[in-house]
């Protein structure tokens, strides 16, 4: 009886793990998906259980091993070649993505395609042939596509590879990425192509009738591609980032309200990068603030302009009410961007923001006394000080100011409590400044010492003190940065010096 409750006991025992069970799903892939490179006549299933043994029947009969697939573009590596004919098999140009496709079953594909910078002079790795071959293999599992991220060196390699996915229906479809990697030279060009007028619409096979046929979209991200704004109807997305867009592609206000209309009620994150056109308006030509869009939902907002009316044009023309997190950031460090920091004031409820990221920000410098600050009505007030004492009087989170005017840090140890209030750090968590020049970096050390004897009492640091604060500055002030010792502004502190101007 015992050697049988004995037998027993073994038996109830769990069984140690597999080596199989404890590799990640997209080594297996990996492995399994070598097998579909024949070579010297050696079949598929050799292959595998050469590499593999015990572990192929699990491949083959696992689905969820399949859902991953992913292809990689570079210089460096010559891409398959292509058959010659009118019809041939496209396993043999793509093995392993068409093994992925048929493994997968019925599960949902995430699709990506990357294309790696070799940082010479660049060559497209694919040719248009290959482009389209993809293209097809696509539109077989279009039905089970869930994410669609690509990324290019140029738009018209995303115009091929789209080419057999238009019309069809992707009823999961939830992720679509679009990014041409020289998208940035786009917003110095009028234009995509100089007179051509017969342009291929790259995004609008995704982006039309987006209710019907992509009833699941969710995220949408277009970057330095052709867009026929007209068509632009997705509903109900989540986020939108539009980005890189030439200074004659772009949307006016009437249009973007028109596209940002179709999800007013869902959207929460909204980038608009280079995207808002001005055309032949006036300088002086104000946004239509009595038509604005109410986004409800929006709790980040990141707005990069060229010009500063662009940014004036997005504020003026949607109402954000429930904003936690911004990101402005000019293309032109030296053009007046205080338009901008007042219509911020006027249209935003600063005190809520959370995080606030600054980048470029620069205004004419003012000249005023202390003396003559004190007591002063909040409207008489300096614009940087108006725009800190508002966002410093709540919850404000992480602060970044990045190669802006010396005018944030100045005022920032403002303490005066009559006529407009103090700029109070008390309840920020993170400081981060960067700077790209000398004379920034002495008036950085100029704050630090000053915030040091603001909260110094009987020699000693009392607060407040941040949990985190990084600053970058120039090698010219590191002699007088190392005599502060520890930085006792923050928990997490840290001086970083650099001998080139760091750019995002």
């Amino acid at each position: 009886m015992s050697s049988d409750k004995g037998i027993a006991n073994s038996l109830d025992q769990p069984k140690p793990k597999a080596p199989i069970d404890v590799l990640p799903d997209n080594i297996l892939l990996e492995i399994f998906s070598l097998g579909a490179r024949s070579t010297s006549n050696t079949s598929f299933s050799f292959r595998v259980s050469t590499i593999c043994q015990l572990w192929r029947s699990l491949a083959i009969n696992d689905p969820r091993l399949w859902t991953a697939l992913s292809v990689i573009i570079t210089a460096d590596i010559a891409p398959p070649p292509i058959p010659t004919g009118q019809s041939f098999d496209r396993s043999l140009v793509f093995p392993r993505e068409v093994l992925i496709s048929e493994r997968s079953g019925d599960q949902d594909i995430d699709f990506s395609l990357e294309y790696k910078s070799s940082g010479d002079d660049e060559t497209e790795g694919f040719m248009e042939p290959h482009y389209l071959v993809l293209s097809q293999c696509l539109a077989n599992i279009a039905h089970r596509i869930r994410s669609f991220c690509v990324t290019t060196f140029d738009w018209p390699e995303m115009y091929h590879l789209c080419a057999w996915l238009k019309g069809i229906e992707m009823p999961h479809l939830e992720v679509c990425h679009l990014v041409a990697m020289c998208s940035e030279i786009r917003v110095y060009m009028p234009t995509y192509e100089d007179d051509d007028e017969t342009l291929p619409v790259t995004s609008q096979d995704l982006l039309q009738r987006g209710t019907l046929q992509y009833p699941a979209l969710k995220y949408v991200r277009c970057a330095g591609i052709p867009m026929d704004w007209g068509l632009f109807c997705t509903s109900n997305l989540q986020a939108l980032c539009i980005q890189d867009q030439p200074s004659m592609e772009r949307p006016g206000t009437e249009l973007l309200q028109g596209i940002l209309s179709n999800s007013k009620d869902t959207l929460e994150v909204l980038e608009l990068s280079y995207v808002v056109g001005l055309y032949d308006e006036e300088p002086g030509d104000s946004p239509l603030s009595e038509s604005r869009l109410t986004l409800p939902h929006v709790k980040q907002l990141k707005l990069t302009y060229y010009h500063p009316r662009e940014a004036q044009h997005v504020l003026g023309a949607f109402d954000f009410p429930t904003l936690c997190s911004i990101t402005m950031k000019s293309h032109d460090e030296d053009k007046d961007s205080s338009m901008v920091l007042a219509e911020l004031l006027q249209y935003v409820d600063v005190e809520q923001l959370l995080d606030v990221v600054l980048t470029g920000i620069s205004l004419p410098q003012e000249d005023f006394l202390e003396q003559e600050m004190n007591g002063a009505q909040e409207e008489s007030l300096p614009l940087v000080l108006r725009f800190l004492c508002w966002l410093t009087c709540r919850n404000l989170h992480k602060l970044v100011l990045e190669y802006c005017c010396g005018d944030f840090l100045k005022f920032m140890n403002y303490r005066h409590e009559s006529g407009g209030g103090e700029v109070n750090l008390a309840r920020l968590h993170a400081l981060i400044v960067k700077v790209g020049t000398e004379d920034a970096s002495v008036g950085v050390m100029s704050f630090v010492q000053d915030r040091l004897a603001l909260g110094t009492v009987d020699g000693v640091y009392i607060g407040p003190v941040l949990e985190h604060m990084i600053i970058i500055v120039k090698r010219n002030i590191q002699e007088e940065a190392d005599s502060l010792g520890d930085l006792k502004l923050a928990k997490d502190g840290v001086f970083l010096f650099c001998n080139v101007t760091l750019m995002n």
